[in-house]
């Protein structure tokens, strides 16, 4: 998880095995309960930008 410069956001970096994603909350700096190795689902709209598959303020619910 790193906070983006510039303005109040944060980047999650997600992994399935079969590749990567980095889901990014604009607005924020931390997401509570969210810490590294925390399994997420997210859903969203993914795009490519600088190499990279975003998802800009996806929906997201935290797995047990």
């Amino acid at each position: 998880m790193v906070p983006r410069a510039g303005s109040p956001s944060l980047e999650v970096t997600i992994g399935d095995g079969s590749g990567r994603a980095v889901a990014v909350f604009t607005g924020r700096r931390r997401i509570g309960g969210l810490d590294p190795g925390r399994s997420l689902v997210v859903e969203g709209v993914g795009r490519q930008e600088r190499g990279r598959l975003l998802l800009l303020n996806p929906s997201y619910t935290m797995v047990p």
